[in-house]
């Protein structure tokens, strides 16, 4: 009797557990545990994706003609119609509706199903911010050593003229029992030879089409985008003007940009935690932990400061600076050690991790603002 309650528990975890939303792309829905394509329960080892079929066609097209890429990315995918009959799909639809399928009917979304690479980073923030708090020195080795595999993706990108286009903390996941990052969600992305046959056939409507997210920046509405502003205001002026030379501006939107994108990304990422470890007063600025994030920093400044106008940012010494960056991490080195001793480490159960988490995102996000004790006074 005992085993068979073990067994319908362990049923109910892996096959019932309820499909959530766990991230909006730029063209659908990612779904964890994934929509099976055919009959109920859920696939915990997969995700689904939402999205029109005519965004799901050319994602499935594109990436099946790039082999290697599953090195860097989590693209391996199976097509399916959209499984109408199971619970939790309309459930999914209408939550992602809202921003994502506003002018798509039902019948015309579609379904792909791909491995699950694991949490988002930023997702994974307050993990990270904990792993520092705790000293956790293996799992904080693991993840800023994964990170370098994405600089290798982006080399492989370049060689082949493709341009991921969407690259943000969203689109990277971090699996922590493997101590790999790669990139998530191909939704927009292009090759320089799609990109010109689109620009020769309808100009800078098809630029517009092949590149959605471009118009966003052009448009003003973020300070900086995927690249300077000015490339992108110089690239659409010579569309439009039909100006020969759009063709060389086309190849350094489709080198510069995702390097651009993903420095802008992770610089941000990593000053988020260094404030914040700073701010609790965790950690002290002369730390070996905050003058490695500081050193951090400075290896992405390099990439966004460094000129791009009219020049190619060079993949290889930002590849070097990062190894290097690397070979001084306090993570594995005495220092950390020695920094660290007299310090008890605690064994936290998955509830305690789960509490402080939600402190944190509310001490992030300014809710509790207010709510802490005040340290009573004390006489001289």
């Amino acid at each position: 009797m005992f085993l068979y309650v073990i067994i319908l528990y362990s049923y109910n975890i892996i096959y019932k557990m309820q499909a959530e939303v766990i991230g909006r792309g730029s063209s659908g829905c990612v779904v964890h545990p994934a929509i099976p394509c055919t009959g109920k329960g859920t696939l915990r080892d997969k995700i689904s994706k939402i999205l029109p079929k005519t965004d799901a066609s050319k994602e499935f097209d594109m990436i099946a003609e790039l082999a290697g890429l599953e090195q860097f990315a989590i693209f391996q995918s199976m097509p399916c119609p959209l499984n109408k009959a199971h619970d939790d799909n309309a459930r999914i639809i209408r939550e992602c509706k809202k921003e994502v399928f506003t002018y798509t009917p039902p019948h015309d979304l579609e379904m792909l199903i791909y491995d699950y690479g694991g949490r988002d980073i930023d997702n994974y923030h307050p993990t990270l911010y904990y792993d520092f708090i705790d000293r956790d020195n293996i799992n904080l080795f693991n993840f800023f050593n994964s990170l370098y595999n994405l600089f290798i993706g982006l080399r492989y990108f370049r060689e082949r003229g493709i341009m991921h286009g969407d690259i943000r903390r969203e689109n990277i996941v971090y699996n922590r029992q493997q101590g790999v990052s790669k990139f998530i969600d191909f939704g927009i992305m292009t090759s320089k030879s799609r990109l010109l046959s689109k620009i020769g056939d309808k100009g800078i409507i098809g630029l517009k089409e092949e590149i959605p997210i471009l118009g966003q920046y052009y448009k003003g509405s973020k300070v900086d985008g995927i690249m300077p502003v000015a490339e992108i205001i110089e690239l659409y002026d010579l569309v439009e003007s039909r100006d020969d030379y759009y063709i060389e501006k086309i190849d350094l939107v489709i080198n510069n940009s995702d390097i651009y994108a993903l420095c802008m990304e992770l610089n941000k990422y990593i000053q988020d935690l260094r404030t914040g470890l700073l701010r609790v007063g965790r950690l002290s600025y002369n730390d070996p932990y905050i003058i490695f994030l500081n050193d951090f920093v400075l290896v992405m400044e390099l990439a966004l400061c460094r000129e791009t106008r009219n020049s190619v940012i060079s993949i290889k010494d930002l590849c070097t600076k990062y190894q290097e960056l690397m070979a001084t991490n306090p993570f594995l080195s005495a220092s950390a050690s020695a920094n660290a001793s007299g310090y008890i480490k605690k064994k936290k159960n998955n509830s305690t991790r789960i509490r402080r988490n939600i402190k944190y995102r509310k001490r992030k996000s300014g809710k509790n603002k207010g709510t802490r004790r005040k340290r009573p006074h004390l006489p001289n």
